[in-house]
């Protein structure tokens, strides 16, 4: 995974997973609020969608790839949206991440 880091804070972070515009919309609004907010997606183009004052973080990862996610602060994660193209990473990621917080 390659991470953009533009912020050392992980505590409260807004994780966004998926990059499209519905996830870089989300992204840049959170940011615009002045979260703590970190995006990833699997393919780099995505981050286009990010606006050019985009204040997060980036990251270039597999969604299903739990391991990365939880290493960068995942379980400190105040709320996680889920964005990806696919329904049934959309359902894994649910299930996965609830049982990673509980």
């Amino acid at each position: 995974m390659v991470l953009e880091s533009k912020k050392k804070v992980l505590l409260n972070r807004t994780f966004v997973i998926g990059c499209g515009k519905l996830g870089a919309s989300i992204a840049n609004e959170r940011a615009k609020k002045g979260k703590n907010v970190i995006v990833v997606d699997s393919h780099n183009d995505a981050f286009l969608y990010l606006s050019k004052d985009f204040s997060g973080d980036t990251g270039i990862c597999d969604a299903m790839e739990i391991k990365t996610l939880k290493k960068h602060g995942l379980a400190n994660a105040r709320e996680v949206i889920i964005t990806t193209g696919d329904d049934n990473t959309n359902i894994f990621l649910c299930y996965a991440i609830s049982k990673l917080c509980s």
